[in-house]
């Protein structure tokens, strides 16, 4: 495929995930992505409608893939469609940073930091 015709749709359904009569309902919102020919689903929500829907689709015969979001265990969902998923390891800056708080030599920063998975 040529990258020029890749073509992206952004879905906002209104926080990090479904909060009923408040929020889009993420599962309709991969429904209807695969429905109109999405070909591949990506999240940003912290639940797994988007790997669960489109791996039901898969299941059915839909030519469809997905990228979950921020779970290292999302692609056991459904590991034939998923294309990969970003995973946020929190845990040793957390500790890096409580660790200086609680030894007096925590100062504000701005850090980027690297990959713990490689």
């Amino acid at each position: 495929m040529d990258p020029a015709e890749l073509k992206f749709t952004v879905t906002w359904i209104g926080f990090w995930f479904n909060i009923p009569g408040v929020t889009l309902d993420p599962t309709e919102v991969v429904t209807n992505f695969i429905d109109t020919g999405v070909d591949v689903v990506m999240s940003g929500i912290d639940t797994t409608e988007a790997i669960d829907v489109a791996g039901q689709r898969a299941a059915q015969g839909d030519a469809v893939w997905a990228i979950p979001y921020d779970f290292l265990g999302a692609c056991d969902q459904a590991p034939d469609i998923c294309l990969g998923v970003p995973f946020f390891n929190w845990g040793p800056s957390y500790l890096e940073t409580a660790l200086a708080v609680q030894a007096g030599t925590w100062q504000q920063s701005w850090d980027w930091e690297r990959s713990q998975l490689g």
